[in-house]
């Protein structure tokens, strides 16, 4: 009896066990798929910062080169008077 009776405590330990192993699976693969959604954000909002930078940039350009061609032209007319 006493046999029997350490068998099903074994069982139930290994069911336990068992259980608690599949549980960290599931959490692990829960962190996983966090950690992928966390960097395809990042890489996504770093592109996004990167096509901003760019546009800024060329606005920015196209600023200063409408300057330089405003005083270019300020300095031929002048030169003609």
């Amino acid at each position: 009896m006493s046999e029997a009776n350490n068998n099903q405590q074994d069982q139930g330990v290994l069911k336990n066990v068992e259980q608690q192993v599949s549980d960290v699976i599931d959490t692990l693969e829960e962190q996983d798929a966090q950690v992928w959604a966390y960097l395809i954000g990042g890489v996504v909002a770093l592109l996004v910062g990167l096509i901003a930078a760019y546009y800024y940039a060329q606005t920015v350009r196209e600023r200063r080169k409408s300057t330089l061609e405003k005083v270019k032209q300020a300095v031929r007319e002048g030169l003609n008077r």
